[in-house]
Formats: structure tokens, C-alpha cells, sequence
């Protein structure tokens, strides 16, 4: 046999026991608490392409909205364990108790972030170099634009996990990438403009708002126009894809549900005698809409907590 083969051959070997060995050390690290082992993470590129196979993937975000509870109900726990091998042998424990996970959310020292995972989208994002207007009619484009600003954010919310995983020598291949490209590009330079905007302004105004909190960020050593680039359009993506998901559920739901419907109505109306103007900081705090909203996240939440996971520090280890 060629001697590069026999390298090949013996490096594939090796790369599997570790995988093995470094598998099962895992595994055995949660205890009674019930697991699941598969080969593939569940928040990798397969599980979020394939339809959920037991034993093998657990399948991506629509997976879990329409099993909602029954994988803890078929454990028996609040706490659930996923081992998988690839593409790096990792533990999973998803959460359904809210104390736990208020815990775990709460005390970021304990449980941070994993950093990592977010490199993809800073490298996405951070890495633009350009310059917003917000008083433009809806519909027109502003000078030096080639989208509207509600034309970009709504082509790049469709696409930000193609662009986070398409390599930049890649992004002119298909009409599609091309046009998420752009409204990145767009959209990072209306970001720009507005943070040039309010630097360069005569009159400095006192506004509490997030881009106020972002540029006075650091004290001496503030944000660089990358980084608040970045930032900006992070939150504006997110932002916009909660609140726009939340209001369809919440619509969908209401016209299912004329009793509720009724009875937001008449809440609303008890407040608001003029239906045609815009109400007042005061008539906007009501019980039952807001009940409504809590009751949407509670049934169909807008971000799951496993998409969003964290880390356990060292010390609890």
C-alpha cells in the first residue's frame, strides 16, 4: 500500500479514537441526568438541514417549536442531556424548569456567553468600512444608496445566516448572495452616516437612546466606528426579527381567538375613546395586552434558549 495512503489511513484512525475516548468521557460527566447520543451537534449546519432523526440529529429551531415539551415529557425531567461527536465531541443540557434557567440566564459570571460562537457574525459584520439618513420618505432611496434602508434590513434579516456561512470570494455567486451583499453593505453604511451624524452635529442633545449608550461606552477608550457599526446592526437585527415574529404570532392568534380578541378590544376602548389618534404614554399601560404578549412568549418563544446557550465557568466544573 502507498506510504500516503498508510498515513491517511492510520491519521483517520487516530482522529476517531479521540473522538471516541473524548466522547465518552463526556457522557460520562452528566450523571443521572438523561441523555441523548448522537453523532452529529445540534447546532451545526446538518441539524438545522435534516428533519429530526432519533439517534442521529435532533433537527434546528422548527424542530423544537413543534416539540415543544414532549422530549422532557419522554425523559421524564425538566433536564435533558444531548452528547454528540461532531464536528467536536460537546454536552448539551437543555433546560425546561424556570428557575433553573432564570439561574442560568441571570448569574453570567457562572454560566457567560460562549464568545465563539458570535466570532462568525463580528467577522460578518465588524469588517465593513463605510457611512444614515432616517428622514427619508418610505419608499425613496436615500443619496449615495443603492436600497432603502426598510429594503436592506429586510433582505439581510431573510439572509444573515447564508452571509454568516458563505466565504467572502463566494458572495457574488448566485443573485440572492449578491443581494444580501449589498444590503449589508447598505445597511452598514447607513449605520455609518447616522453615527458621523450625531458626532458631527452643532447641537449636542441629551438622548437616551442605544446609540447614545454605545458612543459614551469605555469612557476614555470608546468604541471604534467599526465596532459600533457592529453593534447597531446587531441589535437592529435582532430587534426587528423578534418584534416583527412576536406581532405575527400575536395577530395570528387573536384571529383564532374571538373571545380574547373581544376582550382586548374592550380594554383598549375603555382607555381610548378616539381610536383614530395615537395614545398617550399612560394609555399604553395595559394588563391584557400585555398578558397577551407574555402568553406568545410562553407558547411559541421568538428566540429559544438553545440557540442562545451558555457556558458553564471552570469552577463549576
Amino acid at each position: 500500500m502507498h506510504p500516503v495512503l498508510v498515513a491517511i489511513f492510520w491519521l483517520t484512525v487516530l482522529y476517531v479514537v479521540r473522538l471516541a475516548l473524548e466522547f465518552r468521557r463526556i457522557a460520562r460527566g452528566f450523571g443521572g441526568v438523561p441523555e441523548a447520543r448522537q453523532p452529529f451537534s445540534p447546532f451545526g449546519f446538518i441539524a438545522h438541514t435534516l428533519p429530526r432523526i432519533p439517534g442521529i440529529v435532533e433537527g434546528g429551531g422548527p424542530t423544537l417549536i413543534l416539540r415543544k415539551y414532549q422530549s422532557f415529557e419522554e425523559c421524564g425531567w425538566d433536564a435533558s442531556a444531548i452528547v454528540s461527536a461532531w464536528p467536536c465531541p460537546q454536552g448539551f443540557i437543555n433546560l425546561a424548569d424556570p428557575v433553573a434557567i432564570k439561574e442560568v440566564t441571570m448569574q453570567r459570571a457562572r454560566f457567560p456567553k460562549p464568545a465563539k460562537m458570535f466570532e462568525i457574525i463580528d467577522r460578518s459584520i465588524y469588517h465593513w468600512h463605510c457611512r444614515i439618513s432616517w428622514t427619508d420618505e418610505p419608499g425613496t432611496i436615500s443619496p449615495g444608496h443603492k436600497m432603502t434602508f426598510k429594503d436592506a434590513l429586510r433582505s439581510l434579516s431573510d439572509d444573515i445566516l447564508i452571509m454568516a456561512f458563505t466565504p467572502r470570494w463566494a458572495r457574488d455567486l448566485t443573485h440572492r448572495l449578491r443581494t444580501a451583499r449589498q444590503a449589508l453593505e447598505e445597511l452598514t453604511q447607513y449605520m455609518s452616516e447616522m453615527v458621523v451624524a450625531r458626532r458631527m452635529a452643532e447641537t449636542k442633545e441629551v438622548q437616551h437612546d442605544l446609540l447614545s449608550s454605545l458612543m459614551d461606552e469605555g469612557g476614555e477608550n470608546p468604541l471604534s466606528d467599526i465596532e459600533l457599526n457592529g453593534n447597531i446592526l446587531l441589535f437592529l437585527l435582532a430587534g426587528h426579527e423578534t418584534t416583527a415574529h412576536t406581532l405575527a404570532l400575536s395577530l395570528t392568534l387573536l384571529a383564532l381567538h374571538q373571545d380574547v380578541r373581544d376582550r382586548l378590544y374592550q380594554q383598549i376602548t375603555s382607555v381610548m375613546t378616539d381610536l383614530g389618534r395615537m395614545p398617550t404614554y399612560d394609555e399604553i399601560h395595559l394588563t391584557y395586552p400585555l398578558a397577551i404578549i407574555y402568553e406568545i412568549f410562553r407558547f411559541i418563544p421568538t428566540v429559544n434558549l438553545r440557540i442562545l446557550p451558555r457556558h458553564n465557568s471552570p469552577d463549576l466544573l
